[in-house]
């Protein structure tokens, strides 16, 4: 049973990886992406440990931004896409399908799950990254369609990984763990997957700073194979990584962008349906060049900044930030942002402390294999969502924020079980 949660636990975090895979085989649409998403998660609701289930201080806070969210969407409304609001119910589920799994469990079932789905998800991106070798986008589109697929797939490589390199190590174990990861890694190196693998990178170096001794080398001895094999991915298609460089340095001001590569970022269409939103300052919006993935994040960012003090009680509503930003139609790509602007400052302020104390001193323990995947697993979601992040879509940050408040008990001692 403890692994069968595991099973849809891994399911869950593929979710976006089989919903791509299922639209590009087979033609599912959106429908299948929601059963993909909310039957795992329910399963995982319904079968929970209910008995062994006793509150703590993050659930306080999770009731508390539940609250906010359902008074935002009250003032509101539901947004101008009928399908956010049930993303964000699914999404949300995810606290409480994770935070009822119990004390104990095994992470064989998730780490075979995700295994099968990333060696699928690799084959498909090596044909179309092939095919679209010298694509000026860069970024392969997996069956014709997803730019963004590489980068999910990468996502979900990364928690395997961070799942097997959990699990009591060896030296052998641990240059098993990374060949088997390499190839997947290089192909999305080479796909222009970057925040996602450094990310992976960095959780596992801080799993082997923090974690117990003999976890050390082994831990080590995958970062450098997995560096090495992200160098190697860069190199191959070194035409694309340097043409990626240098729209960073062109971001980083370090270099300037000729006029006929510049754009108006408002151009990108948005349907703003029946949103209401209060009254916000007019932002001033300069041209950028909208191929350049972190020149729209830095946009991005400053509208959000100088929209920070409009967010009120009540917030923007939901998808308010993508009606205002110079970017019109982009999320902020940041949970926390977003949710303190369309949610509200209460929500927002609710959302960081839970992260805090789900992070807490003494919180997550590194003595055992799932409570270790438990920690890195939330590292590096909240390291994916300040990059990535939309609120109605990271779930794997609100499953880890309920496997981390669920052990040791959100570093409260619970008298009852003492």
């Amino acid at each position: 049973m403890l692994t069968d949660r595991y099973v849809l636990l891994g399911l869950v975090l593929c979710a976006g990886p089989l919903a791509v895979l299922g639209h590009g085989v087979l033609g599912a649409g959106s429908v299948t992406t929601a059963f993909l998403l909310g039957l795992p998660i329910a399963a995982l609701i319904i079968t929970g440990d209910w008995r062994g289930f006793s509150s703590n201080i993050c659930d306080v806070l999770f009731t508390v931004l539940i609250c906010c969210v359902v008074a935002s969407l009250a003032v509101n409304g539901f947004g101008p896409n009928a399908k956010e609001p049930v993303l964000l119910l699914i999404t949300l589920a995810a606290y409480p399908a994770a935070r009822l799994s119990g004390k104990l469990f095994k992470l064989d079932g998730l780490i075979l799950v995700i295994c099968f789905v990333v060696a699928v998800a690799t084959a498909a991106t090596i044909r179309d990254l092939i095919a679209q070798w010298d694509d000026s986008h860069g970024k392969p589109f997996v069956f014709g369609l997803f730019d963004a697929a590489p980068t999910q797939f990468a996502t979900a490589m990364s928690f395997g990984v961070l799942a097997a390199a959990s699990q009591p190590l060896t030296v052998r174990r641990g240059l098993f763990i990374s060949g088997a990861a390499a190839l997947p890694t290089i192909v999305f190196a080479a796909s222009v997957v970057r925040f996602s693998l450094y990310a992976m990178l960095l959780t596992l170096a801080v799993g082997a700073i923090v974690g117990k001794r003999e976890q050390r080398k082994p831990v080590l001895i995958i970062v450098c194979v997995l560096l090495a094999a992200v160098v190697a991915g860069m190199a191959a298609r070194s035409r694309t990584t340097l043409v990626f460089l240098d729209r960073f340095l062109t971001s980083a001001g370090l270099e300037s962008v000729s006029a006929e590569d510049l754009r108006s970022p408002s151009s990108i269409p948005f349907d703003h349906g029946k949103l209401r939103t209060p009254t916000v300052p007019v932002l001033s919006c300069e041209p950028i060049d909208i191929d350049n993935s972190l020149a729209i994040r830095i946009q991005l960012y400053k509208d959000a900044t100088r929209l920070l003090g409009w967010a009120g009680f009540a917030g923007l509503g939901l998808d308010g930030f993508a009606a205002v930003t110079c970017v019109t139609g982009h999320p902020a790509h940041n949970s926390y942002l977003q949710t303190i602007i369309e949610i509200g400052w209460p929500g927002g302020i609710a959302f960081l402390l839970l992260t805090v104390f789900a992070f807490g001193p003494g919180r997550v323990s590194l003595t055992s294999p799932e409570l270790r995947f438990a920690g890195l697993g939330l590292l590096f979601a909240v390291l994916t969502s300040v990059v990535y992040g939309r609120l109605s879509r990271d779930i794997a940050l609100f499953l880890f924020l309920g496997l981390a408040a669920g052990v040791p008990r959100c570093g409260i001692p619970n008298p009852a079980r003492s």
